[in-house]
């Protein structure tokens, strides 16, 4: 069997990464930056009905959770662990897919709000198999996760009509389409909703989400992606020129997908904001600028 040789943590990586890049550490502030008063201004924002206070709540709640993951790549992608930031670069680009998708499609937002109550089901499915022999001692909150699941698994039953949404068991009233049976809230792939929000998100997903899924899958593929030949012809499991070329991709990319999201929240809660996204957008090109992106980094930067 041949060698593989095994490339350990980065050390020094962040330390290493901030001298030779200080303008994207500059970007990434002034992102945050850009953020924090985006994030300010969409709690000032009024609702006058209980029903769009709850609509709104979510998709600030889904909004603050894409800032934060993006947050989570950067802090792998600036310590040059590009395998681990591009598996994160994932759940980055579903989440922002899905909160545009919503904030385009609010009649939806009930069902996706609903779907947790098959999660905390599913979940309690899970430990109750696990600890047969005292479940409801385990899990003090068993008899309202039955009853939250009870009173909306039916609307779940069958997926709702792509067209409309509509719950219902066999037919959409509207069109009169057949409905099959519901994995999720929507019947769509991220990738399907992702060419609804639009064109700028749907192009990036060969390297927001199709390779980063890959990498996150147990295949020969995946492992092989993450491997370099050296010089003597051995392979170098996670070498850090490769490690460093991931890891520029991955801050790029998410730049983009957070970008996309901040302009997109401040037309659909009419912030007024265009200097702040303008910030973002600015401090996106100075990062991909900085990596040349698409051309071949500097070894272990």
């Amino acid at each position: 069997m041949s060698t593989i040789q095994i490339q350990g943590p980065n050390e020094n990586g962040f330390v290493r990464f901030a001298v030779a890049h200080p303008n994207v550490i500059k970007s990434l502030d002034e992102i945050a930056d850009a953020y924090g008063n985006l994030f300010e201004s969409i709690r000032s924002v009024e609702c006058k009905t209980k029903a769009r206070l709850e609509r709104q709540r979510t998709l600030f709640a889904l909004t603050y959770a894409c800032y934060s993951e993006f947050n989570e790549v950067a802090a792998l992608a600036t310590t040059g662990l590009g395998a681990g930031a591009t598996k994160l670069l994932r759940g980055l680009t579903e989440r922002v897919t899905t909160t545009l998708y919503l904030m385009k499609h609010q009649q939806q937002i009930r069902r996706f709000r609903e779907y947790t109550a098959i999660h905390d089901f599913k979940l309690l499915m899970e430990i109750e198999r696990l600890r047969r022999k005292k479940p409801k001692r385990f899990f003090a909150h068993r008899e309202e996760i039955v009853q939250r699941h009870d009173a909306v698994k039916r609307s779940f039953d069958r997926e709702p009509c792509r067209r409309c949404a509509e719950k219902i068991a066999t037919l959409c009233k509207n069109c009169q389409s057949s409905l099959t049976r519901a994995i999720s809230w929507t019947p769509r792939s991220v990738p399907d909703m992702a060419d609804d929000v639009g064109k700028q998100l749907r192009n990036l997903f060969a390297l927001a989400y199709s390779i980063p899924t890959f990498y996150l899958h147990t295949s020969a593929w995946s492992v092989e992606q993450q491997m370099s030949p050296s010089t003597d012809g051995v392979p170098f499991f996670q070498h850090p020129d490769k490690g460093w070329k991931d890891s520029h991709t991955a801050l790029v990319i998410g730049c983009a997908l957070v970008e996309l999201l901040a302009r997109r929240a401040n037309g659909f809660y009419q912030l007024k904001r265009a200097d702040e996204c303008q910030r973002i957008l600015n401090a996106s090109i100075i990062i991909r600028d900085e990596f040349r992106f698409g051309k071949r980094s500097k070894r272990g930067q």
